[in-house]
């Protein structure tokens, strides 16, 4: 039966059938057209289940971007390598990180614990050409873990980490050394490449750069003002 043709109180027991909200308050009209949407989407539902190949189950299917979610990752807590890597950050600061397996952490303790040892890592530091060698830090650490090195002394030094079992009896073994690394520098360079002039040395050709074509009328002050906006002018490469 149509269901225009229906009257409401059949209309309304369909409705409460489809548990729809709000049908109590409804017109005939708008019972209609709720329970021919709800009877659509229960249709396309049982031809995706029962697996029809017809156009509501392909479209249903159907990725809405084109591509198919990507698998979660999740990574692990260990990678089983025996690793200490330093990373410079800046001048001042430094980060460190470390894995200790347990064949090697039990090769060193005698166990897969450090109920007989301790770990220990510490930073150096020393000038070119290794001199000058100082232990700046050191710290009892677990078999793995990271570090932030913090330290004005690093700055522009040769700088490295190592991991070491200290024993009870006072012996100690270097497990793990990182690579050396250059830090970077925070001081105001001191070279004197020529290709940078020197205002005092140049300052005729200066005065040229910085003028532009401008007739010099015999202004003193016009002649200081140009010279302090191009005192660092660089004649190599042009003006900036």
């Amino acid at each position: 039966m149509e269901k225009q043709n229906m009257t409401k109180k059949k209309l309304y027991e369909i409705a409460r059938k489809h548990n729809i909200p709000g049908r109590s308050k409804m017109s005939k009209k708008e019972l209609i057209s709720a329970i021919e949407d709800i009877e659509t989407v229960n249709l396309t539902e049982k031809s995706v289940a029962g697996g029809d190949k017809g156009t509501s189950a392909a479209i249903t299917n159907f990725p809405s971007d084109g591509i198919n979610p990507e698998p979660e990752i999740t990574l692990p807590e260990k990678y089983n390598v025996d690793t200490l890597v330093l990373l410079p950050i800046n001048p001042a600061n430094a980060f460190a990180f470390w894995e200790v397996t347990a064949t090697t952490l039990a090769k060193y303790t005698g166990e897969r614990d450090l109920s007989k040892c301790k770990l220990v890592l510490s930073f150096f530091i020393s000038g070119e050409n290794n001199s000058q060698m100082e232990r700046i830090a050191f710290s009892p650490v677990y078999d793995i873990g990271n570090y932030y090195l913090n330290d004005s002394r690093i700055n522009d030094s040769i700088l490295w980490a190592e991991l070491d079992a200290f024993y009870n009896d006072g012996k100690r073994i270097n497990i793990l050394t990182s690579a050396k690394i250059k830090m970077p520098s925070d001081k105001i360079s001191t070279d004197t490449d020529t290709e940078f002039m020197q205002i005092n040395e140049n300052s005729e050709k200066l005065l040229e750069y910085s003028i532009a074509g401008e007739k010099i009328i015999g202004s003193g002050e016009f002649i200081h003002r140009k010279m302090k906006m191009f005192s660092s002018y660089n004649t190599a490469k042009g003006a900036q």
